[in-house]
């Protein structure tokens, strides 16, 4: 009997402590050291259902491939020739990378393999893009979509060019879009691009381009553009523009009001993965995990931790970032800290 007595003892304690332990564990802390400089410049989380894990994959800055698969950084493929680091553009999906440089040397490689699929030289189209006819320079271009046939969007001069990969120009379309082009995101057999207003740096100016033409645009203002560029309270995905401040998230479909909602806690970030959205939020000192489906039905809210018990009483959320990545065991999410670079004085807490 005592025996059985203290298995029961044993088992019971195995129970309470599956009940009250978090499941939410370090499984590894990266430090950033010198090894790691040019790292970073783009970055892509590859993952297909079936997949063991998935892994990320990006381009350092002298355009070379690399991907970090469990923690472990490796080299994909050289850059045909050194990119340089000066205005370098890509365009990084699940299909196509495509990379350029200032000169207006492209290549653009399979995500799966690292082979090289074709290359070319965007210069041969000077001629149309700089009035100063120089071969030597082709300043500030960005790719702004390409597919696996070699068929790509660029942006110059305020132009939008479509461009078959023996450098052929399909179309082109000039719009005053007065500001710096911050994102482009493919949806429908168009692009919703991203411009940060130069005249006033908290408004940004959203377009939708389709068929050689601008269909709608829509302008709304950041609170975290003091530190962030492309700035985490205007997410796009599928088509929706979700603007969010504080507590209250305003979801615009096809340039109009699609939907309002309020969640518990000030938000911080949010993110569309599947079917489903993630919203991450602070209520009190907790960090939330918010789970809704496509119709931004809440489905489940989730504590992750509490800055409490790292001795953190205050924040500013301004500072604190969130991201989800799914592999074959469910779903990993990464906390992290940016420090405000214009106020020193803010905290700065690793997590």
């Amino acid at each position: 009997m005592e025996k059985l007595t203290v298995v029961g003892i044993i088992a019971l304690a195995i129970l309470i402590g599956m009940l009250f332990i978090p499941s939410v564990n370090i499984y590894k802390k990266v430090e950033y050291d010198e090894s790691r400089l040019g790292y970073g410049w783009g970055t892509h989380w590859m993952y297909e259902r079936g997949m063991r894990d998935g892994y990320l994959y990006g381009v350092n800055e002298k355009g070379d491939l690399y991907f970090v698969y469990r923690g472990k950084y490796e080299m994909f493929v050289d850059a045909p020739g050194y990119m340089g680091h000066e205005f370098c553009n890509y365009y990084l999906s699940d299909s196509v990378i495509y990379m350029g440089d200032w000169r207006g040397r492209m290549y653009y490689a399979d995500p799966w393999s690292g082979r090289i699929i074709w290359t070319l030289e965007l210069s041969r189209l000077h001629i149309y893009f700089n009035s100063s006819h120089n071969p030597d320079t082709f300043y500030h271009y960005h790719i702004l979509y390409g597919n696996r046939s070699g068929y790509f969007y660029i942006l110059f001069n305020n132009t939008i060019y479509h461009i078959y990969r023996d450098v052929k120009i399909l179309d082109e379309l000039h719009n005053d879009f007065k500001g710096a082009f911050i994102a482009t995101y493919p949806w429908n057999g168009g692009l919703i691009l991203k411009f940060n207003k130069v005249s006033s740096p908290s408004i940004y100016d959203i377009y939708y381009f389709k068929d050689n033409r601008i269909l709608w645009n829509l302008s709304l203002r950041s609170r975290m553009h003091i530190s962030y560029s492309d700035v985490p309270d205007i997410y796009i995905e599928d088509g929706l523009i979700c603007h969010f401040g504080d507590s209250k998230i305003t979801v615009y479909k096809d340039c109009r009001k699609f939907r309002e909602l309020e969640v518990p806690g000030k938000i911080i970030n949010m993110e569309k993965m599947g079917d489903e959205f993630y919203v991450f939020s602070y209520s009190g000192t907790k960090n939330l995990w918010l789970l809704y489906d496509g119709n931004f039905t809440f489905l489940k809210k989730i504590v992750l931790f509490d800055l409490k018990n790292i001795g953190v009483k205050k924040w500013d959320i301004r500072n604190q970032r969130a991201s989800i990545y799914e592999n074959n065991t469910g779903y990993t999410v990464f906390l992290y800290t940016a420090p405000d670079l214009c106020n020193e004085q803010l905290p700065y807490v690793p997590l």
